[in-house]
């Protein structure tokens, strides 16, 4: 029963990835005529395409997974993945209350500013650390190989290139106010610069909001 309940988390928040990835392009598109700057090429082809593939891999490999006999190691497996699923879920909520304008894609509206506060506080981009935390629940939760390869080949390797497209992108928007968060925040783990983690502390207020594109 343990690992049925595992494994169905896992499979929730795959397909809540999905759900809010569609949301977040809807907003986009709502917001077009707002529009002031975008940028589309290959890369956003690659990192639009992740949820489709999300989406298509995420029931064969839990079904396997359910399929499976069962034992100690899977078991294990399915809770550790587990923990990962709800560590997606909770940063996903944390992003949105933070930021409650999230939209998805490579796009400067009118009027926005950027996000420094709650998740954005501690990693430039909480909602791709999720994309891996939600891939890395499949592959470790389902104990499945073809994940973890995609999770290595493809997704790590093309939100890597998504985010330097996007950090070029915020440069240019948002200039000096963006290198400096830049230069103290990480990309994607809190814990990869702690000193500069600490000077984020004495230089930023806790709490404060501005608005910023994409997650």
């Amino acid at each position: 029963m343990l690992r049925d309940g595992a494994l169905t988390l896992i499979m929730v928040a795959a397909y809540t990835r999905v759900a809010a990835c569609a949301i977040g392009a809807l907003r986009s598109w709502r917001s077009w005529r707002s529009v002031t700057s975008s940028k589309f090429g290959p890369v956003e082809v690659l990192a639009a395409l992740e949820t489709l593939v999300l989406a298509l891999i995420a029931h064969p490999a839990g079904m396997h997974a359910f399929g499976a006999r069962d034992s100690t190691a899977r078991a294990l497996a399915a809770v550790l993945g587990a923990a990962l699923a709800l560590g997606y879920l909770w940063l996903l909520v944390w992003s949105v209350m933070s930021w409650r304008g999230v939209f998805s894609g490579h796009l400067i509206i009118d009027g926005q500013q950027l996000v420094t506060a709650g998740p954005y506080r501690h990693v430039r981009h909480p909602l791709y650390t999720g994309a891996f935390l939600v891939w890395g629940s499949i592959a470790v939760g389902n104990l499945s190989v073809p994940v973890a390869l995609a999770l290595v080949v493809y997704v790590i390797p093309t939100y890597l290139a998504y985010v330097r497209s996007e950090e070029l992108m915020l440069s240019r928007a948002f200039g000096n106010e963006y290198t400096l968060y830049a230069s103290k925040v990480p990309r994607f783990l809190p814990f990869a610069h702690p000193l500069r983690l600490r000077a984020l502390g004495r230089t930023m207020r806790p709490g404060r909001t501005t608005r910023r594109p994409d997650g």
